[in-house]
């Protein structure tokens, strides 16, 4: 897997450190990332992993020094690695998607002002009640940047690519509820969101596009036996491709997508797991994998795919 590009980057951080002097500003919290902005600079987002920016700030109140720096150096190692393995996955997608798809990205040293404001919508009112008002403590993390999308200020603007994910709740109502039944309830779902996706598939300038899309995605999904991540409703967007639109009529003549995020959360291998090695563990991943197959397969179904995904094609069903 291609990392000699990442080691580059980072050796970059230490050495130029471009954004160390400039402080963050919490734009949102999200499932897998914090999102951030840098005042004067209106054209990229920056991001930081979660449990990375939540081992770090569990330190931020400890006046113990030697927890800090200790802290400090596993965290910059753990965002080491996470950003190692998710640019490895993307460099290797590059290949069959084609870079023009994947927004621009790089890393930088930040500075992030910790405050009682930013960790009360972190952690909640209750864990912060003991915190001073007046609490202010600046913190060096790694932040990933990323170009902004002016089509993502309007929804819509872009058309999001995601299957539905029925909840925990929906799969299984009740402990009497079997796999089979749960499965059924995941057909039933995508089934209805695809039919809702008709007019796009069937779309004289879209329907290519989409149908190209799929293919690359069960060819990616074939070659390394991964998922995606497209269960995120912005994670890959379509959109009109520029100076495509004809006003005058109303409809546009082509279009464009480009993955916000392309992994899947948390770690990378934790997600290469068998259906046989998660039953033992409660059965954690079959929604997700189940959905992904089902939406992939109807869609190539659709759009008429040869290749189709089959079951066996993800690690997941191969055990």
């Amino acid at each position: 897997m291609p990392t000699p590009k990442l080691e580059t980057v980072i050796q970059d951080i230490f050495t130029h450190e471009e954004l160390s002097d400039k402080k963050l500003d919490l734009i949102n919290i999200g499932a897998e990332k914090v999102v951030f902005k840098v005042e004067g600079i209106s054209d990229r987002v920056f991001k930081i992993p979660r449990d990375a920016f939540s081992r770090r700030i569990a330190f931020v109140t400890n006046d113990t020094e030697k927890d800090k720096k200790g802290c400090d150096r596993e965290v910059i190692e753990y965002q080491m690695a996470y950003w190692r393995d998710e640019m490895g996955l993307e460099d290797e997608a590059k290949e069959i998607f084609g870079p023009e798809h994947f927004l621009e990205r790089g890393i930088f040293r930040v500075t992030v002002p910790i405050t009682k404001s930013l960790l009360t919508k972190y952690w909640g009112e209750e864990r912060t009640k003991n915190i001073p008002d007046d609490f202010h403590e600046d913190i060096k993390m790694l932040a990933e940047s990323q170009e902004k999308l002016d089509v993502l200020m309007n929804q819509d603007d872009y058309m999001p690519f995601a299957v539905y994910l029925v909840t925990v709740k929906d799969f299984r109502p009740s402990p009497e509820y079997s796999l089979e039944e749960g499965l059924s309830i995941t057909r039933n779902k995508i089934n209805e969101q695809i039919i809702i996706m008709e007019g796009m598939i069937s779309d004289e300038y879209l329907g290519p596009v989409l149908r190209k899309l799929v293919e690359d995605i069960i060819c990616y999904t074939k070659q390394t036996g991964r998922m995606i991540d497209i269960f995120g409703r912005d994670n890959l967007i379509l959109f009109v491709k520029e100076g495509c639109m004809d006003f005058e009529q109303d409809t546009a003549t082509d279009y464009d997508y480009k993955f916000i995020e392309f992994t899947l959360p948390g770690n990378k291998d934790h997600w290469m797991t068998t259906f046989e090695e998660d039953k033992e563990n409660g059965l954690q991943f079959v929604r997700h994998y189940y959905s992904y197959y089902y939406f992939i397969h109807k869609m190539g179904e659709k759009l008429g795919v040869v290749d189709n995904l089959e079951p066996g094609d993800l690690c997941y069903f191969k055990g």
